[in-house]
């Protein structure tokens, strides 16, 4: 018998190249399978996305789904993104740090962009940012309370140890919960076979089988596979459906500005809901609060500021983190600097002269006195 999550999977009306891209965290068995039932508007279920490395509206086959899974049980969605600090990573005896202020600023330039369209779209947008003293697991909390939990197909930490943190609040809570790749050409979940009863450690390597040990053995064996993925994307079969319940989007399709309106639903946490508390440490920002500093150009100075970034690491002031600012990076790498005609020979004259001031010092280092 299939569990809750497979069932609805075969349920949606979503095409082969987006279902090749998703893998069921948990499937429980437990629950109805009823879709199609009319549910009251204030019955505060919702639909929870929880992006971490595909931010952006077009071309994510990760907010196609939940939109898709968001309007089959008639209800809204909720994007909670949460901007991941060190205490994500495993614990090891090494202390590498993810949160320094250029990451911060870079990824919240790209939020700021994305979440405004998210929200457009239809659903209700939330920014949180991890630091000390500011990690609650508002991700959690909302994950044991949603009809189904989305997000993005993980390949590093600290995406990989947060992803597995809310797949098990989904499986204790028997919420089914969905990861989705949205980063590659051609999804390994749709080439590889995953393991019988085996654990996550966060090793791909353990977990799956049919893992090449060299990256021209899996070209050739997903080389068939990469056109029909491209086209699926080029005709918009990874692009979002319009939802059917929209929450505090006016007719303009703007989202509601104030907290307090913005926040009212009981979906949302207590401390979300009092405009007093400070964002985005005791509450998340709102998309128009993180859209004001964009705006204001203040982005890169709040992140040399924040408590919780390395700021030794300081923000890069020529690059900007938006979908915009990238397409014109890439286009003028492309079209101006003919970027990709030239591409492979300076990269090959590069690693040669590298390697041969590496022989040299290495030669030179040997040939030195000796005291």
């Amino acid at each position: 018998m299939p569990g809750k999550a497979s069932a609805l999977l075969s349920h949606l009306q979503i095409s082969e190249a987006l279902k090749s891209r998703i893998s069921i965290s948990f499937d429980s068995l437990t629950g109805t399978n009823s879709f199609a039932k009319e549910r009251k508007p204030d019955d505060d279920k919702f639909v929870l996305y929880l992006p971490t490395v595909n931010l952006r509206l077009d071309h994510n086959p990760s907010f196609a789904l939940a939109c898709h899974i968001a309007n089959t049980y008639h209800v809204p969605l909720l994007v909670l993104a949460v901007v991941l600090d060190d205490s994500s990573m495993p614990r090891t005896t090494r202390k590498p740090v993810v949160m320094t202020s250029r990451r911060l600023a870079f990824q919240l330039e790209a939020l700021s962009e994305a979440s405004n369209l998210w929200c457009s779209h239809g659903a209700k947008v939330a920014i949180r940012v991890h630091g000390p003293r500011n990690r609650a697991p508002d991700h959690l909390t909302l994950s044991s309370r949603a009809v189904a939990v989305v997000i993005d197909e993980p390949f590093v930490n600290p995406f990989l140890t947060y992803t597995q943190r809310v797949e098990k609040t989904c499986s204790i809570n028997s919420v089914p919960c969905f990861r989705v790749d949205g980063s590659t050409t051609v999804p390994p979940v749709s080439v590889l076979k995953k393991k019988a009863n085996c654990q996550n450690e966060g090793n791909a390597q353990m977990f799956y089988t049919g893992v090449p040990s060299k990256a021209w053995i899996w070209q050739k064996q997903t080389e068939g596979r990469r056109n029909g993925q491209v086209n699926a994307a080029m005709t918009g079969e990874f692009d979002a459906p319009e939802l059917t319940r929209k929450i505090n989007v006016d007719k303009n399709q703007n989202c509601t500005t104030e907290t307090v309106a913005y926040f009212a639903s009981n979906i949302f946490p207590l401390t979300w809901r009092d405009n007093n508390n400070e964002a985005p440490g005791s509450r998340p920002w709102t998309v128009s609060e993180l859209q004001k500093l964009f705006e204001s150009d203040q982005i890169k100075e709040w992140a040399s500021s924040w408590h919780g970034a390395d700021s030794s690491v300081p923000p890069s002031s020529q690059t900007v983190g938006t979908g915009q600012q990238g397409m014109q990076r890439w286009n003028a790498f492309v079209a101006e600097r003919k970027g990709l005609v030239n591409y492979a020979r300076r990269r090959c004259v590069r690693y040669l002269a590298q390697l041969l001031f590496s022989s040299i010092t290495f030669h030179h280092s040997f040939s030195l006195p000796r005291s």
